[in-house]
């Protein structure tokens, strides 16, 4: 499963799409959209194989994930990837894919550094832990934990040739709009990851490996 969740900004999806054809994306997409805020993508015209999917108004990336992952447990990958990230690799989507498969995370590079920003992760890890996102986290740090967990169990895949760029304020490729304001860092989940790391970390740790 890959999808492309995406709120206010449908100039930015189309770039996305614009983009898979440009680098000869073939994996299968879902653009998730918020309920209060599709109407924005309604004169969006998507790859054949693309699949449209609506999520109450408000619902938190998060919780989001989860959701997908309840409902298609059995998938071999999952991965979310930003309406801010433009691709520019070959291939790039099947590559990212073939390796994470089976239980592995693996990148590309970003253009802001090297940790593992909107990682391809292997749906028997997912299957092992049993979320998509770890419990409680509902914006911020959500990678940061696939980071700690690929890395402590040695199945952190990072493939620098393979450039999915992050056209994101903080590197001067976006200007910081109001989507960006909407996800800004919260505290509450900043404090959910530390607890996480603290309490719950080394039990995910053994469940990844049985």
């Amino acid at each position: 499963m890959l999808i492309l969740p995406t709120m206010g900004r449908p100039e930015k999806a189309q770039r996305f799409i614009d983009s898979y054809h440009a680098t000869g994306g073939t994996l299968p997409v879902w653009l998730v959209l918020d309920g209060a805020d599709e109407y924005q993508y309604a004169h969006i015209s998507l790859p054949h194989h693309w699949r449209r999917l609506s999520v109450p108004a408000g619902m938190k990336p998060g919780d989001i994930l989860n959701l997908l992952f309840s409902q298609f447990p059995d998938d071999p990958y999952y991965a979310a990837m930003a309406d801010d990230v433009v691709p520019e690799t070959a291939q790039w989507d099947v590559k990212l894919r073939d390796a994470c498969l089976p239980d592995k995370v693996a990148w590309g590079y970003d253009g802001i550094e090297n940790m593992g920003s909107h990682p391809f992760i292997g749906g028997d890890l997912l299957r092992k832990l049993g979320w998509w996102v770890a419990p409680g986290l509902k914006r911020s740090c959500i990678d940061g934990v696939w980071n700690i967990i690929a890395t402590k169990l040695n199945r952190a895949i990072y493939l620098p040739e393979v450039r999915t760029i992050h056209h994101h304020h903080t590197n001067q490729k976006a200007a910081f709009d109001t989507t960006y304001a909407a996800k800004a860092d919260s505290p509450d989940d900043v404090q959910t990851f530390r607890a996480f790391l603290k309490n719950d970390l080394a039990a995910a740790l053994e469940r990844a490996k049985r």
